[in-house]
């Protein structure tokens, strides 16, 4: 069997995608707005960088990501035809293999994992796999519409409704930010404790996910 050469665009995409998500996640590591004082006390160098960064990288380059990721999707499908393999274990071990790695980032390094999500929505795609482009593109739509009803939701009762007390927002992020600056334990302790932040954004973020992935998939 002779390989088929890599297609070199995909990687340029990908790691384009990658460098965008780091210059996003540098921001993030950096602490919540909250904990940096907010965009009204910091340099004026320091508040139109973040600006620049919420606005072209903020979101974006993880649509793209996501869209590579489904794009790639078939790209697996073929190279396991090809090898005489059946896909749907291979694709299984694979988004195994890609949650236990999540997990592992999650809890030793920061928990702001997106490898979790992905595992969890590639069985959608793995579902999906036999749909027609035409099929997994009314899908992706009607993924993407309910995504942004349900966010748009809970923006208006986040706005019409009492918020609660944020001076214990505040402490819970300051007393995250306090762990991230300790030993190893506290770090791993804060992640761990932080892993129902990670439940929570599924409904949040896996619809636009899944969206992402079906285009990508169609494409």
């Amino acid at each position: 069997m002779t390989e088929r050469p890599r297609i070199l665009e995909v990687d340029a995409l990908r790691g384009f995608a990658l460098a965008g998500i780091l210059v996003v996640n540098v921001l993030t590591t950096a602490g919540p707005p909250g904990i940096r004082g907010g965009l009204a006390d910091v340099h004026a160098a320091d508040g139109a960088v973040e600006w620049l960064v919420v606005l072209l990288a903020q979101s974006k380059f993880y649509l793209l990501f996501s869209f590579l990721f489904g794009y790639s999707f078939t790209l697996q499908m073929d190279s396991a035809a090809r090898a005489g393999a059946r896909f749907v274990p291979r694709m299984s071990r694979r988004l195994a293999g890609l949650s236990v790695l999540g997990l592992a980032h999650a809890v030793l390094l920061y928990s702001g994992d997106i490898l979790m999500m992905y595992a969890l929505c590639g069985l959608v795609l793995l579902a999906a796999r036999n749909a027609g482009p035409a099929k997994a593109r009314r899908a992706a739509l009607g993924v993407y519409g309910v995504a942004g009803g349900f966010l748009l939701l809970v923006g208006l009762g986040a706005a019409l409704f009492d918020p609660g007390d944020l001076s214990e927002s505040a402490a819970v992020k300051a007393e995250l930010t306090a762990a991230y600056r300790g030993g190893f334990t506290e770090v791993v302790g804060a992640n761990i404790r932080a892993l129902t932040d990670i439940v929570a954004a599924l409904p949040l973020m896996g619809g636009y996910v899944v969206a992402a992935f079906l285009i990508g998939f169609v494409a």
